[in-house]
């Protein structure tokens, strides 16, 4: 019974984490869409078949599908959900005209476009920033204190001591533990200047982090630990909105720069994770959330405070993936009308349709990939070998 309910919290909370990330996207998409004057069709939560729908008084169809990773925003006029290319192809300059002033989406002009079409990302980083900035109000912005230092350790032999507050890696601002490891796990081998506040005057140390292989992904360590020492200090309403801009900044800045090493071949991209993987990830906090002590209350809130900190960092990886210049995803639309505003008209249909079949290939081939890492990570595969075995 107990496995069936932790399946039950598990898929419950996966299909509400990533539903409040479609969404907030999808309503970027809208809103914007709205202000521009384009007409609207359909607004899905998921892909496949319908579950319930409900026309609203502007004409506007609200949509839930019974496959719920993904969505999307159908405008007046396109052919479908991914407004590659318009439901029909108009040359005449009165009815291209008409089209406009009905608000088809293809019709406006390329501003319009671009701006409904960004607004998506954008509105995923808005909501990081909002909700990280929350959990930081309520909570307190992270610190880097150091509380242990393992014997034999980088950290040790770079003279960091018990207390060292840890503010900068290489001149990036470090404020709590999750910025120190998303600076140092990619960085095995490589030599990281810190500079730490102790006994409050700023103290630099230099440190070569050491190569840690487990489950055939190697990652940095310094060797530091909190240790239960306390990891949290007020801020104010401005300086959690700051807070949030920085760490949404900083995971972008991080995961492009490990994009590139993917692409020039310096990392195997084992780290590149796909549904299975954030199923997983949050089925876990999931079941670490309730089972915390307390009564019902205190596990519910604790649960929907991991969940939402869980949200914003999808969201950033949802904005981040959706801006990449990948055709049928919002980036390939803007590199389009980038080319459409250099050319003074747009690519052809032909092209678009090459485009978005080519898209479709390249997202298919990353989710194949990212499952096989994912399925790999969690040892999947080595559990179905043992039971054939």
């Amino acid at each position: 019974m107990g496995g069936i309910l932790d399946a039950i919290l598990m898929l419950t909370s996966f299909i509400a984490v990533l539903g409040v990330v479609i969404v907030v996207h999808e309503l970027g998409h809208f809103q914007v869409a709205r202000w521009c004057g384009i007409a609207i069709d359909t607004f899905s939560i998921g892909f496949g078949k319908t579950i319930w729908s409900r026309k609203d008084k502007s004409g506007v169809t609200w949509r839930l599908a019974n496959l719920p990773l993904g969505g999307y925003v159908k405008f007046a006029g396109d052919a479908d959900g991914t407004s590659v290319a318009p439901a029909e192809q108009i040359s005449d300059p009165e009815e291209w005209k008409r089209a406009r002033e009905k608000g088809l989406f293809h019709a406006q002009p390329v501003w319009k476009r671009a701006a409904t079409t960004a607004a998506g990302p954008l509105a995923n980083f808005v909501f990081a920033i909002v909700v990280i900035a929350l959990m930081v109000q309520i909570f307190g912005r992270p610190v880097a204190i150091v509380g242990e230092i393992a014997p034999g350790s980088p950290a040790e032999a770079a003279g960091f001591q018990t207390g060292d507050r840890i503010v900068t890696a290489d001149g990036q601002r470090i404020f709590g533990y999750d910025d120190l490891i998303m600076k140092v796990g990619p960085s095995a081998g490589q030599t990281i200047s810190f500079e730490v506040v102790r006994d409050g005057a700023r103290t630099a140390l230099t440190a070569t982090v050491a190569a840690v292989t487990v489950n055939d992904v190697t990652r940095g360590q310094l060797g530091v630990s909190s240790a239960g020492v306390a990891q949290r200090q007020t801020v104010s309403p401005v300086g959690a909105i700051e807070y949030g801009v920085r760490r949404t900044v900083q995971i972008i800045g991080l995961t492009l720069d490990y994009l590139g090493k993917v692409v020039t071949g310096k990392d195997a991209g084992r780290d590149i994770s796909g549904p299975v993987g954030i199923f997983a990830v949050t089925g876990e906090q999931a079941k670490a959330a309730v089972s915390v002590e307390g009564d019902a209350f205190t596990k519910f809130v604790t649960l929907l405070v991991s969940l939402s900190q869980l949200a914003a960092f999808l969201s950033i990886a949802v904005g981040f993936a959706n801006l990449l210049p990948v055709p049928i995803l919002d980036g390939g639309h803007l590199v389009y009308y980038a080319i459409e505003t250099v050319r003074g008209r747009p690519l052809s249909a032909k092209v678009q349709e090459y485009g978005a079949q080519a898209g479709l290939v390249a997202l298919v081939s990353l989710f194949l990939f990212a499952t096989w890492n994912d399925l790999q990570r969690l040892k999947v595969l080595e559990f179905l070998g043992g039971m054939l075995s």
